[in-house]
């Protein structure tokens, strides 16, 4: 499914999706062209002056006008900038990562104070406690403070040049994984190599396991052999994928995707029973218990039992996986003749095909756009604006 790329206020998913609930002051589109917010009865209630803005998240909400960025509280006053920071990210426990184009990145707390000076060359949001960050002189992770309490250049010395063989990923469930150029493994938040590096890839740890793959020589010949397994934070395999086949990134409503060495999908449980059977020619992650599954060119929605619960031959729509999405708060995209609309968990057409481009539901709100524009001929910038689940569009008409 296509997704909403082209703007500048587009979600960012990972912060936003973790709100609570459907926001009180939601973006609003003017006939002029410029945003606000409203509340839920469309009433506006931070005038619509902005060339672009984004949902509040953590009561701040990034806001966009005459080529500068900036921070509004929810009663649309401005947050005091000293700088014209080129790029801005949403708050995360009360800091926002910031990016001077002459200094480098930084973090502001909410009155605008530069808590964290702009003087790392790379940097990623807090994660946990700690951001992983770059200078000329640093590479590691800094707590709050700006203090650096994990270094990792003496045992990872190209992490300062410019295409660096090591990648770091941020902390997750208290461990970060670690590339060296060879092999990978994790590190606590001490910075000891706590899983031996014996893996050729591996994600974050979420909720207990990870994934992990491992590229074992094949003997008298060229090559590896390549398996996929799930670890505990004591470095115990604790499922394998079938022989020869794979397993998907991480668990999804208790249940990862697994195939097998004909390349077909069903799924495993963390105990590594196979609760669904592998018969797919391919398959989703559970989202909203629902998974999007196709079978012989024909696409479907199981439950976590196999059983089909939606299928596509009820609409008018092409059997292809770009036509249909993943489940999000009950509701999934379609695509009926170029245009998008949403069905929900029994297949009933809740909102009806009729956008250019839509985006999936977070926090009962989704974002959307109806025509192209043209100026003197040539493609514009759409203007996109937000619907809810009852198809209540959040613009001026």
């Amino acid at each position: 499914m296509k997704k909403i790329t082209t703007i500048l206020f587009a979600l960012l998913m990972h912060t936003y999706a973790t709100q609570a609930q459907t926001p009180s002051l939601i973006p609003y589109l003017a006939k002029s062209g410029k945003y606000g917010y409203c509340d839920k009865n469309l009433n506006l209630k931070i005038p619509a002056i902005y060339d672009n803005i984004e949902p509040f998240y953590e009561g701040m909400a990034k806001v966009y006008s005459n080529y500068k960025n900036n921070f509004i509280d929810t009663t649309g006053k401005i947050l005091p900038l000293n700088v014209n920071y080129y790029g801005i990210d949403n708050f995360i426990d009360g800091m926002a990562m910031v990016e001077d184009s002459k200094r480098g990145y930084g973090f502001i707390d909410k009155t605008g104070n530069e808590i964290i000076s702009c003087k790392y060359k790379k940097a990623m949001p807090f994660s946990e406690g700690l951001a992983y960050v770059i200078s000329d002189s640093f590479a590691g992770f800094i707590d709050k403070t700006g203090k650096e309490v994990i270094t990792l250049l003496q045992k990872y010395p190209t992490l300062l040049s410019e295409y660096p063989k090591t990648r770091v990923g941020d902390f997750s469930d208290d461990f970060a994984y670690i590339w060296n150029g060879n092999s990978s493994g994790y590190i606590d938040k001490t910075g000891k190599e706590i899983i031996a590096f014996v893996y050729c890839d591996v994600s974050d740890f979420k909720e207990g396991l990870a994934w992990v793959q491992k590229c074992n020589p094949i003997p008298n010949q060229k090559g590896y052999k390549v398996s996929h397994h799930f670890i505990d934070k004591t470095g115990k395999i604790v499922l394998t994928a079938p022989e020869g086949g794979s397993l998907s990134l991480e668990f999804s409503n208790g249940l990862v995707s697994a195939s097998n060495s004909t390349q077909k999908y069903g799924f495993m449980d963390k105990t590594g029973k196979l609760v669904v059977e592998i018969k797919y020619d391919f398959a989703y992650d559970f989202s909203d218990d629902l998974s999007m599954v196709s079978s012989d060119g024909k696409y479907s929605y199981i439950d976590k039992n196999g059983k089909t619960i939606i299928s596509l031959a009820q609409y008018n729509i092409e059997d292809n996986q770009d036509n249909i999405s993943q489940f999000s708060e009950g509701f999934a995209e379609i695509i009926v003749g170029e245009k998008y609309g949403f069905i929900n968990k029994i297949g009933i057409v809740v909102i009806q095909p009729k956008y250019l481009d839509a985006d999936k539901f977070i926090n009962g709100l989704s974002l959307v756009t109806l025509d192209k524009e043209f100026v003197n001929g040539v493609e514009a910038v759409r203007k996109y604006f937000y619907i809810d689940k009852t198809g209540k569009e959040y613009r001026e008409l």
